[in-house]
């Protein structure tokens, strides 16, 4: 494998958060900033962060007690600098755990340093490599936790992990952005048709009656369509009364009563002034 060149450039609202030469968060957002406990409110703030992978930190690394496998998004990949020819095709799929099935580009085993100084420890580590979107750069799972010595605290935002000289700890990232909460509502899309439209009157005398065509259209394409469209008027329906003629075999309403009965009018009842209005 070749080792990356460059850094890696990231949005602006990143660099303040990072340092040289190394890969941030792929959103930017606020610093959280917990108690003199811990982290406040950490039970609800992923436990994230980073390591070095390669020659370069990667931030924004998800750790995830739950998955048997080490995933590594491919932008990801390529901002670490690696040829695709050192990925492992294979032709395999990992399962979320509503049994959605993921495709996998492949495989690749990666030296992934973690801590700091002489309180750290390295391991080469297999990777899955997804070629999808997410807010996270890396997920983190058993076989990884396991290659590591992970102990991980939800409450205190930490990690422990044994290393040559003692025990080594990690600090969970408290760079947030509560943005990236799938729980908080998104405006809704507007909907309405994919383009622009032309209306077309067709009756000089009600020009409510028009037909509307889409404004991209080329001027031959639009001519030929308003020329066919008026000359079928015929199967469009205005108005209940344009709805004439139609076979009982299409379309037929039927009462659900007794034809050999008498019918009986009923006692008419007293309304309100406004609904004997209306009725009227």
């Amino acid at each position: 494998m070749h080792p990356p060149q460059a850094d890696v450039d990231e949005k602006p609202a990143d660099v303040k958060f990072q340092r040289a030469g190394s890969i941030g968060a792929i959103f930017g957002g606020h610093p959280f900033v917990g108690d003199k406990k811990g982290s406040q409110d950490g039970c609800t703030i992923p436990t994230t962060i980073t390591m070095l992978i390669g020659t370069m930190n990667v931030h924004r690394v998800f750790l995830d007690n739950g998955i048997s496998a080490n995933i590594l998004y491919y932008s990801t990949y390529k901002k670490l600098g690696f040829p695709d020819n050192d990925i492992n095709f294979e032709d395999a799929n990992v399962y979320s755990f509503t049994g959605e099935a993921v495709r996998v580009m492949g495989s690749i085993r990666l030296p992934v340093i973690l801590g700091e100084g002489t309180l750290s420890v390295s391991q080469m580590i297999d990777f899955k490599v997804l070629d999808q979107d997410s807010v996270h750069n890396v997920l983190v799972g058993r076989p990884w936790l396991r290659a590591f010595r992970v102990i991980t605290s939800i409450h205190h935002l930490m990690i422990k992990f044994s290393t040559p000289n003692g025990v080594g700890s990690l600090r969970g990232s408290q760079y947030f952005d509560f943005n990236l909460d799938p729980r908080i509502p998104m405006p809704a899309e507007k909907t309405g048709p994919p383009e622009d439209t032309i209306s077309i009157p067709i009756d000089k005398y009600d020009l409510s009656k028009v037909l509307k065509v889409g404004s991209q259209l080329s001027y031959e394409i639009r001519e030929s369509l308003t020329h066919f469209l008026i000359n079928n008027l015929d199967i469009f329906a205005w108005s209940h009364s344009d709805m004439v003629e139609i076979d009982p075999r299409v379309m037929c309403h039927h009462l659900n009563v007794f034809s050999n009965c008498t019918g009986i009018r009923q006692k008419r009842r007293m309304v309100s002034g406004e609904r004997a209005i209306a009725l009227k």
